[in-house]
């Protein structure tokens, strides 16, 4: 997976959930813990609201996310 594909995976999960994207910037980036190759992408918003992030995790051989809340 590319760091293109992960954000768009990312992405629609976030749209999924009623995220406007608009009000973040993000962050991607390729993790290898525990033998397991995931991409990171943070959502920080853009705006000065404690807890106004959260983070999704795309697991780079089947495109599964989970997702971590800020707000």
């Amino acid at each position: 997976m590319t760091p293109d594909q992960a954000l768009a995976v990312a992405n629609a999960h976030a749209k999924e959930i009623g995220v406007d994207l608009s009000e973040y910037s993000v962050k991607v980036e390729f993790e290898f813990v525990e033998k397991n190759r995931t991409w990171s992408v943070l959502y920080d918003g853009n705006n000065d609201v404690v807890g106004n992030h959260f983070l999704i995790i795309v697991n780079d051989k089947t495109g599964n996310t989970r997702l971590f809340g800020g707000s």
